[in-house]
């Protein structure tokens, strides 16, 4: 999947969430997919920041299961 940018991993989150609650893949088969954080990006100097290692922020089936939960 191609990487997409957030200001925020909250924003990441919500982005996610949103698209689990559709037609999307990621509601399809939650278990094929993880969220990594890849780096930051600064506004006021244009620049990005890569991280030396990717940054395991969930697995989706993980999140899919706390959204099932709260729904509750």
């Amino acid at each position: 999947m191609v990487p997409f940018f957030v200001r925020s991993e909250r924003e990441a989150f919500r982005a996610v969430r949103v698209a689990m609650r559709g037609e999307h893949a990621f509601a399809q088969s939650p278990e094929e997919y993880v969220l990594y954080a890849l780096g930051s990006f600064d506004e006021a100097t244009g620049v990005f920041e890569m991280y030396a290692q990717p940054r395991l922020l969930c697995k989706l089936e993980v999140l899919k299961g706390k959204e099932e939960k709260s729904d509750a």
